[in-house]
């Protein structure tokens, strides 16, 4: 399951990125830390967002000013978060396929 959102995440989050999902993971988790941050109402710093996924400071940095280019993420003082119309757009977009997914793996985990 967390395969399958993490591709949904990344059509959704980095599409302008023009990457292949298993070529830029580190760029992926970070995107969605940000998001998970910014929908649980915790953003995060750039070092806890290193803690957090898993990979050095200077890494985060890179991909934090190429998600800020792509416009899926933005700072707000000392944190990132996800944009507000990138959340709105994000639900739209997949509420209905992440439903669906959560709902079928469901289905195959009470087998």
């Amino acid at each position: 399951m967390w395969v399958e959102l993490t591709r949904q995440l990344h059509k959704t989050l980095a599409q302008d990125l023009q990457t292949k999902f298993g070529s830029r993971l580190a760029i992926v988790l970070i995107d969605t830390a940000v998001f998970v941050s910014t929908v649980e109402g915790r953003p995060m710093t750039p070092t806890k967002l290193a803690t957090y996924v898993g990979i050095p400071r200077p890494t985060v940095d890179r991909h934090l000013r190429a998600l800020r280019r792509a416009g899926t993420v933005e700072r707000a003082g000392s944190v990132y978060v996800t944009p507000l119309k990138q959340l709105d757009r994000i639900s739209r977009q997949n509420y209905r396929v992440l439903t669906a997914l959560v709902r079928i793996t469901s289905e195959h985990l009470s087998r």
